[in-house]
């Protein structure tokens, strides 16, 4: 934990996952910034980076902020971020919390001006009540998907998804977000073979940047039963982090001196809770359990980013 809290000083600057491994249909947007486009499958694996080199909370990029400014220009929304993941993004307890007043910042009080940010603005309606972006169920999110799941029209929800939208698109167009936080990995380590995980997940990036929306990469957390897959994965991650110059939130770090690495060994894909079920409580007794530093990680890069894109 003293790492966590160090290395983010210093940068500053839910139930398990199903075994569903969708196919992608390949997108057909365009371009409208010119992007950094690697060469597909030209991420190096797996020395090419060390994942402890990079902090939790990242600097934010120029060309993060001309994503921005472009999304804006397009109408996106500045108080909007959407949720890609798997079912940890997708868990109960991660960010709804702070929607529902279901937490305590501890000594972190400068966060709560990002947390009335996002809440300020209604994303859509849910079963007849209001939802903002830390409480709306995501159509890009869900228990069972790996990286190929956003992006195949299989695994659209028809009551809100258009006839061929894949679940990614249809989030996008739903929310009008400008930020999407982006998560995988713990569920295609034993699913997906690095290469495909390269492909979803450099898709993902550049279909969100084509939409005027800054993606905000996140490392997953160890897998105690993939040591050394996980980190495979996760070099892919930071890799493609670092081939468009975007965000990365290197939960991974986060995690190495939490017990466990906050991973339920029940359920590796499973973060734990602490004891009284407070998911995004800062105090120093809830700081051993993976979401709470899940959660905090997020709110302290939303924080970052906002903080950067609206201060220029």
């Amino acid at each position: 934990m003293q790492r966590f809290l160090t290395v983010t000083v210093f940068a500053l600057l839910v139930s398990a996952c199903g075994h569903a491994t969708p196919e992608h249909v390949e997108s057909t947007a365009t371009a409208t910034l010119n992007p950094p486009r690697p060469t597909e499958g030209a991420t190096l694996l797996p020395a090419a980076i060390e994942i402890h080199n990079f902090p939790v909370i990242p600097a934010i990029s120029e060309y993060a902020r001309e994503i921005f400014l472009d999304g804006q220009a397009r109408g996106r929304n500045a108080q909007v971020f959407a949720k890609v993941g798997d079912c940890m993004t997708d868990s109960p307890n991660y960010l709804i919390p702070f929607s529902t007043g279901q937490y305590d910042l501890d000594n972190q009080d400068h966060l709560q001006a990002t947390i009335d940010w996002f809440k300020a603005v209604t994303v859509r309606d849910v079963d007849g009540q209001p939802v903002d972006s830390f409480s709306t169920p995501s159509m890009a999110a869900g228990s069972g998907f790996t990286s190929a799941g956003p992006l195949d029209p299989t695994w659209a929800n028809p009551n809100w998804c258009q006839s061929g939208e894949s679940p990614l698109v249809c989030e996008y167009r739903i929310t009008n977000p400008s930020l999407a936080l982006i998560m995988f990995g713990t569920s295609d380590v034993y699913s997906i073979q690095p290469d495909k995980f390269e492909h979803y997940l450099r898709t993902m990036i550049e279909e969100t940047i084509d939409g005027g929306i800054v993606p905000i990469l996140s490392t997953f957390p160890p897998r105690p039963d993939y040591p050394e897959d996980s980190i495979i994965y996760n070099e892919i991650v930071v890799q493609l982090a670092v081939d468009y110059d975007i965000p990365l939130v290197n939960l991974w770090l986060a995690l190495q001196d939490v017990p466990g690495y906050g991973v339920d060994p029940e359920h590796p894909n499973r973060l734990t809770l602490p004891e009284d079920g407070c998911a995004a409580c800062f105090t120093p007794d809830h700081m051993d359990a993976g979401i709470t530093v899940h959660n905090m990680t997020t709110l302290m890069v939303l924080h970052e980013v906002t903080k950067e894109m609206l201060s220029r």
